[in-house]
């Protein structure tokens, strides 16, 4: 019987009265929200795979803050397996994020923001309150439908702008990005019956990313008002960086130059260990590079030329994924983007060897002895390009 009412799916039609005054009531009960903790399970996908790229979980206190007229909520994320360990936190003003490859706490006031909203993602009810509420009163280029099962009711939206629109507190509509073939976007939120909240939500940008969220073990409205300062949470030992601003972390990289450059391993796509010293002998173009990184994937056309450029017998360029990614994902990855150099798994130690923090592009130009010759950090069309061409000319001489 219970399959039977599973499968035998209500569906609201778009126009019916009767799915947008349940939404209305969702969004009340959303709107009543003024404080929640949560555990919060997410997944990170890249088109074409099969299993997730990404998987983390995280504590959230999540707050109602009206004092911000942006986001409109605060939060601080904690370690889910040590609830002591503070990870991430937005107070309305500026956000704290722990970079544990560096031991600093990135500190980002908005200042220096190129888009007049605040990049940073909002905490569970926030974000889904906002799709909600988006879908009740948008006029955009819109599909909606609402599915109603024994246990749960589902709501798929479907924002087809020619551009990518996300939720920063309000809905923003991004500049049209080169990178970006089919900015539909697709979000959808699964709303418990019991409750009357959302429970889950995915949101997919067709052609190129998903991520999924979900949040268990919820309490509403049980923490005091909020009132926590964010450098109070950071643990001894870690500098204050802020964002924007050069500090001493960000010249780690560059000491490395006329060095021997650190030896690394890294899987190639048949699942073999490939060392840095196995490959000596050639000059090489390293690229330390992350697949989800909108920037690194533009510079894929133009190292797919440079790997042709040059005499084989005298140079080589070898991407690594420095992000962790797993194999699988970047299999799919190489194929999706039809990338015809060396491309290779990595893990965390390159990061910390090679002392990038994370950040990507990097490019580090060897010479035949594996000694770096020189450094260049991100990617511009054009610039970047003449940069790393001059170099390597420079080495073949």
């Amino acid at each position: 019987m219970k399959t039977l009412i599973i499968l035998a799916m209500c569906l609201l039609a778009d126009s019916s009265l009767q799915a947008q005054e349940y939404l209305r009531e969702v969004l009340s009960k959303l709107e009543s929200v003024k404080s929640a903790t949560y555990d919060l399970y997410s997944e990170g996908w890249m088109a074409g795979d099969t299993l997730p790229s990404s998987v983390s979980k995280v504590f959230v206190e999540e707050y109602r803050n009206p004092q911000d007229t942006t986001i409109g909520s605060s939060f601080l994320e904690w370690d889910s397996e040590d609830q002591t360990r503070f990870e991430l936190g937005y107070d309305g003003t500026v956000s704290v994020y722990m970079n544990r490859y560096q031991k600093v706490a990135e500190v980002n006031d908005f200042s220096n923001q190129f888009l007049p909203v605040r990049l940073i993602q909002p905490p569970f009810f926030n974000y889904v309150t906002s799709i909600i509420r988006y879908t009740l009163e948008t006029k955009d280029n819109v599909t909606r439908e609402v599915k109603e099962t024994e246990k749960e009711y589902y709501l798929k939206l479907t924002i087809d702008e020619g551009v990518e629109v996300e939720f920063f507190g309000k809905p923003f509509h991004f500049p049209e990005m080169s990178f970006m073939a089919d900015p539909i976007m697709v979000f959808e939120i699964w709303i418990d019956k019991e409750t009357g909240l959302p429970y889950k939500y995915k949101r997919e940008l067709c052609g190129s990313n998903s991520g999924i969220d979900e949040c268990s073990n919820v309490k509403l409205n049980t923490l005091p008002d909020k009132n926590f300062d964010l450098y109070a949470l950071v643990p001894e030992g870690y500098e204050l960086v802020r964002m924007g601003e050069k500090n001493k972390c960000d010249e780690e990289p560059f000491k490395l130059a006329d060095k021997p450059a650190p030896d690394w391993t890294a899987v190639n796509m048949q699942g073999d260990s490939v060392s840095l010293s196995s490959l000596k002998g050639k000059v090489m173009l390293l690229n330390l590079t992350g697949i989800g990184c909108g920037v690194c994937q533009l510079a894929i056309p133009f190292l797919n030329e440079l790997d042709k450029r040059f005499d084989k017998d005298k140079f080589q360029l070898v991407a690594i994924d420095s992000w962790g990614k797993p194999l699988a994902s970047v299999r799919n990855y190489i194929s999706r983007h039809q990338i015809g150099y060396t491309f290779l798994s990595g893990n965390e130690q390159v990061v910390i060897d090679y002392k990038t923090g994370g950040f990507v592009p990097f490019f580090f130009l060897l010479d035949e002895n594996l000694v770096i010759r020189k450094i260049i950090k991100g990617y511009a069309k054009g610039t970047t390009e003449k940069k790393i061409i001059d170099a390597i000319e420079e080495l073949l001489k």
